[in-house]
């Protein structure tokens, strides 16, 4: 039986059929909160993070003293007025949570700085469209700021656990890392990644079919997916960085693109290796 993290929905027969296990159940708001801690209880299983996935933004969400040591990752797609936002440093500052925010206008990037220096833990969501140029800025701030700041993931998180005489992945951070984490949708199917989970790529029709993971070919072909680098003579597995990448931004760099992902983890793999992290937060954070 696998003891990976399950990412599972908030649905009542879900969580009871996950007694004993560690779940990492997912809410659209704030709110369900209480609800879903109720459920995990009633099915004597481990909670190890509430996945908060809003579209509502940052600023009108409803943070409250009761959420005080519940572990949440709270993904929202906009920061809203910044003002009403600091208000709330205070409350945000005592409570374990990690704040996402994609990368995909200059005002987030801005936020994101802005949270970190108010010592809230934050984490970027981007993909391959992100400005690498404009991200590199933000991963020298997150390592080289002289003021004292909160970690933000990926950087923070990728450095600390980083081992040079290995590959080193980060994709645990957003729960995307099928050696530590699996996902089950409403019929209770599992599958590897979120993105195979929406596609219909399970791995499982349910967890209970899985007796040994490491004997599924399914699960052993996923983690090592990153070997089909070596079978080409030019690409991804050729790039200085390759052991922080994996190749997760596969075709975002040409002979063309002047700045692209490889320059970015180049400075990325730079900082890793020089950077001596010393910062440290009130609240010990959940971590991936």
């Amino acid at each position: 039986m696998t003891e990976h993290f399950i990412v599972c929905p908030n649905k009542q027969t879900i969580i009871n059929s996950l007694g004993g296990k560690s779940i990492v159940p997912v809410v659209t708001c704030l709110d369900d909160i209480p609800e879903v801690l109720e459920y995990v209880k009633e099915a004597e299983a481990h909670l190890h993070c509430v996945i908060v996935r809003s579209a509502v933004p940052l600023s009108l969400q409803n943070f409250s003293k009761e959420l005080k040591g519940v572990p949440i990752a709270l993904f929202v797609e906009s920061a809203g007025n910044m003002s009403e936002v600091i208000v709330q440093t205070g409350l945000l500052k005592e409570l374990n949570i990690r704040i996402y925010l994609p990368m995909d206008t200059e005002y987030n990037f801005s936020v994101i700085r802005i949270l970190s220096s108010l010592g809230i833990e934050t984490g970027t969501s981007f993909d391959a469209t992100v400005d690498w140029e404009k991200l590199a800025d933000l991963m020298s701030y997150a390592f080289y700021g002289q003021v004292q700041h909160a970690p933000i993931a990926p950087f923070n998180y990728l450095a600390e656990r980083y081992n040079n005489m290995n590959r080193n992945d980060y994709s645990a951070v957003y729960f995307e890392d099928p050696m530590t984490y699996l996902h089950m949708d409403d019929n209770a199917h599992v599958a590897l990644t979120s993105k195979d989970l929406t596609s219909g790529n399970y791995l499982a029709e349910s967890i209970y079919d899985i007796d040994d993971l490491n004997e599924m070919g399914g699960y052993q072909d996923k983690v090592n997916e990153w070997r089909r680098f070596f079978l080409k003579s030019d690409g991804c597995a050729y790039c200085p960085s390759w052991r922080i990448c994996l190749g997760k931004y596969e075709g975002s760099y040409t002979d063309e693109v002047e700045y692209g992902c490889r320059d970015f983890f180049d400075e990325f793999y730079t900082a890793i290796e020089k950077q001596d992290s010393t910062q440290t937060s009130a609240v010990q954070k959940w971590q991936p």
